[in-house]
């Protein structure tokens, strides 16, 4: 069993420099981790490094405190995965903000109208 293929390799510090998500992917292409998880200003220069490996890359929302609004996630979400997502992941985010406007009271109209503007 391949333990580090349910690990992420992570580096979300504002601060980042190229040479650090250099490092990052570098050391996730040698220990083959599931993921490199970055913001979202370095989701396109990771998945070019790793174009080549079956290491993902995945980012974050809301990020640290998550406390911005069902607009502002919406919009990070777009943003991060703007043409670099498939089918599939499209439906997963969907979902999972569909999800979350339940809890928050949201209906259907109001999500779709924020995922599709």
């Amino acid at each position: 069993m391949e333990f580090n293929k349910y690990f992420d390799h992570t580096f979300l510090k504002a601060f980042a420099t190229k040479q650090d998500i250099d490092t990052l992917c570098q050391q996730a292409k040698e220990l083959n981790t599931a993921s490199v998880c970055v913001n979202e200003d370095w989701v396109a220069y990771c998945k070019n490094l790793l174009k080549d490996t079956d290491v993902m890359v995945c980012s974050v929302v809301g990020f640290p405190l998550g406390q911005c609004g069902l607009n502002t996630k919406a919009y990070e979400t777009k943003e991060a995965l703007k043409g670099r997502m498939t089918d599939l992941a499209n439906d997963i985010v969907e979902k999972m903000i569909g999800y979350r406007s339940e809890v928050q009271g949201f209906d259907n109209d109001t999500v779709n109208r924020i995922l599709y503007q």
